[in-house]
Formats: structure tokens, sequence, C-alpha cells
């Protein structure tokens, strides 16, 4: 388990008052200090004589095993839960004390909950608008929607959490904590795969650049304590309820997370890239970013730049509308069944009936779901820039070997793009077969296989 602390300058309590209904807080980074506290259950201590002091701006990790007392701390400093001893002070001001106690709403403190705890029945801008009552209803919807914006989740506002991923669905509760623009931020599990430093890295790489264009102090706790020291270089560590250690966590800087093609960690090269569907852009994302490890390429129907939308692919991003025609009917494998093959004889033998079987409920179709939701359809979509990237990346390839084979009667990929493919790469070696569709390896593979095994003989590695 992870949690993530982050404080500002001036208390967010205060200003949001100043603010006062129908304008938006404006909170800088508070100091957190957190002052000989303790947490007793009985004759049990979760926490016993804790002290930490965090400057505004900085990012506090609490680690630890499970059980040590990581989330008790957090809940105490966003006033979940109260101290038996010590004190909770925010830029010198008690909020939690012997004599004194703020509740959590007045304290200027977000807290990101360890499960998300979204709300089902409301949309994500909704989950993100929850806390902001001061506001009127189009501010908070304004707040919200910005706060969505710096987790790169702005385009998916009007759709339901239940379409997001377990990494959005954090990213959402992330937003929601700081849309109220809190000066202390606090969260657990917020770094996700400490099983590799550089996912940890840029996790919390991704963390510090919200904080920094909402900035606020941030504390946060895991169990791994030794990849996480590996990866970040630690912050403080829980001990069955006492401080074991502590160092900053500085080294987050200048980390990119876009730098993250994970799957070249083992050191890959000379590879051949094989492409179809909306692998066209991950294969060539990824090579647009290690270009010297890619020697050939293979394109069937697919691409990496915009052109005509079939209706159906726009009717799927409508609210609701798309999650029951994909989730509920199934109608992205069903279509796919009904158009991408031109010869029906290929899906006999059980052959459909093992396309159809991964997908069998609400949600296992999830991915499907998901994956038309990330093709662009305006320049509003979060994936059409680096579509255009990806796309201007490709001219360093031009001298390199490439075999295109296009099924004519595809209907979402159709002979624009491959007229696009040959435009880029007048070279290329290319099949265009008007007897075949999307799915143009079911439809023609005796003779695909073979024109591959000739087009990798004929251009061998350097």
């Amino acid at each position: 388990m992870l949690g993530l602390l982050k404080a500002r300058p001036g208390s967010a309590s205060t200003h949001r008052a100043r603010a006062g209904r129908g304008k938006a807080a404006v909170t800088f980074a508070a100091r957190l200090r957190v002052d000989h506290v303790s947490r007793r259950y009985g004759e049990s201590f979760a926490l016993n004589d804790v002290s930490l002091d965090v400057e505004p701006s900085k990012v506090l990790c609490l680690l630890g095993p499970s059980g040590c007392g990581k989330t008790t701390l957090l809940r105490i400093i966003a006033g979940v839960e109260r101290p038996t001893g010590g004190s909770i002070l925010i830029d010198g001001a008690e909020v939690a004390g012997a004599h004194r106690f703020v509740p959590p709403e007045k304290r200027g403190v977000g807290l990101m909950f360890q499960d998300f705890a979204l709300f089902p029945h409301l949309t994500i801008l909704g989950n993100v608008a929850f806390g902001l009552r001061s506001l009127t209803k189009q501010q908070a919807q304004a707040e919200a929607q910005a706060a969505l914006e710096r987790v790169g989740l702005g385009y998916y506002a009007h759709e339901y959490p239940h379409i997001l991923s377990g990494g959005q669905q954090q990213r959402v509760a992330l937003a929601r904590a700081i849309a109220p623009r809190p000066g202390v931020v606090t969260g657990g599990d917020v770094i996700i795969d400490l099983s590799r430093p550089r996912w940890a890295r840029m996790s919390l790489a991704l963390l510090a650049g919200v904080m920094t264009k909402s900035p606020s102090t941030s504390a946060s706790s895991n169990n791994v304590l030794a990849r996480l020291r590996a990866a970040l270089g630690v912050a403080a560590a829980l001990s069955f309820g006492l401080v074991a250690g502590a160092c900053d966590v500085d080294d987050v800087d200048g980390v990119d997370a876009r730098d993250g093609v994970a799957a070249f960690e083992a050191d890959l090269e000379d590879i051949d890239l094989v492409v179809h569907d909306w692998g066209g852009a991950i294969g060539f994302g990824a090579a647009a970013r290690m270009p010297e490890r890619f020697e050939r390429f293979v394109v069937f129907n697919t691409a990496v730049f915009m052109g005509p939308i079939p209706w159906a692919l726009k009717l799927v991003h409508v609210p609701v509308v798309g999650s029951v025609l994909v989730r509920g009917l199934n109608g992205f494998v069903r279509g796919g069944l009904a158009v991408s093959i031109a010869d029906r004889k290929r899906m006999r033998n059980g052959v459909g009936k093992g396309y159809l079987a991964p997908y069998n409920s609400w949600r296992t179709r999830v991915a499907n779901h998901r994956m038309v939701l990330d093709i662009p359809v305006d320049e509003k979509h979060p994936t059409w820039k680096p579509l255009h990237a990806i796309d201007a990346s490709l001219a360093q390839y031009r001298d390199k070997p490439m075999l295109i084979v296009w099924g004519e009667q595809d209907f979402v990929f159709t002979n624009w793009f491959r007229d696009q493919w040959v435009k880029r790469f007048p070279d290329a070696e290319v099949h265009s077969l008007p007897e075949c569709s999307h799915w143009i390896v079911e439809d023609a593979h005796e003779r695909i296989v073979p024109w591959m095994a000739d087009f990798l003989e004929r251009n061998p590695l350097p």
C-alpha cells in the first residue's frame, strides 16, 4: 500500500472561506507538521509518537508493511480519525490536538481513498465535482473539468466510472482530491507497479506533475519499502507505528511519463513490426520512441493518421449508447463477425464462436469499449495529438523495408487509408486484395504467409 501527501503555504480552508460561494478557491501548498502523534485502540498502538515535518510543495511517501499505521496516519491528517495524543498542524495552525479538532471539510486537506470510492451513478465529472458545494453548479463543473484535464481524463467527463480501467479510476480519485484546491493532499496506494522502478518513478512523476499545476503538499504510503527505496529514494518508513527513517524523494524531477515503453527493458533489437487495426498506432508509437531498434515493417489494414470515420464508431463514443452497444449487446465483436470478413465460410467449425467466447459478459467487454473510445473522432480527443506525432515520425522509416497487404472491402480502414500508406512509403511492396475485408489474415492467410516469408528473405537484417 502506498500513500501520498502534498502540502501548500497558506491554509486552504482560510482561502476557501475568503472565496465564498460562487468563487473558486485559490490556495497554495501548506506546511504540514505531525507532532508526536499517537493513535491507540484499546491497549494497542496503531501509531506511537510519530513526528514528521513536510515543507510546502514537497512529496512525502510513507512506507512500511500492512498494519504498520500508514493509512491511520493519513486518515488522522485528513481529519477522518482523531489522534489519541499529539497534534497535526497545517501552516502552524493546529487542526487536531488535545484541545482542538477541525472537521475534515474545513481543514483544506484532500483525501484520496485507497479503494477510490467513486459513485457509480454519477458521471466522472459529477464524481469530481461532488465536494465543491461552495460553488454554483456551473463553477463546480468548471473546476472539476479543470482537475480532470490535469490528470489527462478531461475527454471522459461525461462517461461513468465503470468504463475506466483501475488506473484511470485512480486518476479520477486524484482529480477529486485536488479539485477543491486543498493545501494538503493525502492518499493510499497511489503508485501501483512497484515491481519495476521505472514505472514507480513514472507514477510519482505523474503525481508530481499534477501537484505542480495545482501545488499542494502530498503524502502517500506503500508497503514495498525496498523496491520504492531503490526506485525513488524514499521519504519516511513506518514500522509498527514508529518512524524508522526518513530521507528526501527528489529524483522524480525530470522523469518523463512518456518514457515508458517497458517492453524494451529486455533490450530488444532488429525488431520486425507487424501491425493491424489499432495496433498500427500502438506499434508505430513504440517505434517512434526507439526507431533504431526497428528494421522491417508489415502493415495490414490499419492507420496512424486521421481519416474518414464510420458512423458506427462515432456512435460508440456517445455516452451510455456506446456502453449498451459494445458491453451490453457485444456489438463490437458481433459486428466484426458480420462485416470484417468477406469469406463467411472461414467462420465455420466453431471459429466464430471462438471469437465470441472471451467476451461473454458486460465485464469482459470493457477492453473492447475502451479501445474504441481511444480512437479520436475530433481534435479535442486526448489521442488526437499523439496520433499526429506518430504520423509525423513515419518519415524516418522510408528507407526501411515495408510490406503492405490490404483488404479492399474494409468499411473502417478503407482504401483511402491504403493510399495514405503508399503516399508515405512509395517504395513499399503492396498487395491489395479486392475480395478481402478487415480481418485480412482470416480471409487470405494462405497467400499472406508466403508473401511475408518471401519479403523477410529478400530483406535480410543488417
